[in-house]
């Protein structure tokens, strides 16, 4: 799978840490569980690495979720449910997932929106003031 920013996908994100779930799971993935939580609950963790991608060891003819357990930084955290994802037997070892909710495809890529908790907002009133010079011949 591969991590992007929400703004633009060129963009890569390394750093974002992902848990594969087993099925039975499901219910205990929820936007509250703790980093703890997740963690323990976990058959693999893995973190993006440098081109964004991350690549999990899971069982053939397992259902699986997967969730983002924390973001890199300055990130948002996806607090969204993917999946169900699997490899049956008769598949290829290896499998490309994409941001999938039940039956229903989100995107090509899983992406993250950046944070703007830190942003300072409010207004700004700009007033031009233009000075009369006296003119000299």
């Amino acid at each position: 799978m591969k991590k992007a920013d929400a703004l633009s996908r060129n963009v890569v994100l390394p750093g974002a840490r992902y848990g594969l779930f087993l099925a039975s799971d499901k219910d205990k993935l929820t936007e509250t569980a703790t980093v703890e939580q997740l963690q323990g609950l976990a058959e693999d963790l893995q973190i993006s690495n440098s081109k964004g991608n991350i690549r999990f060891m899971g069982k053939r003819n397992e259902n699986y979720y997967v969730m983002e357990i924390s973001p890199p930084k300055g990130y948002a955290r996806d607090t969204t449910v993917y999946g169900p994802y699997s490899i049956k037997g008769s598949e290829s070892g290896t499998k490309n997932i994409v941001p999938m909710v039940g039956e229903t495809k989100k995107a090509d890529i899983f992406i993250d929106v950046r944070e703007q908790r830190g942003y300072k907002v409010g207004a700004l009133n700009v007033k031009k003031i233009f000075l009369s010079l006296p003119i000299r011949i």
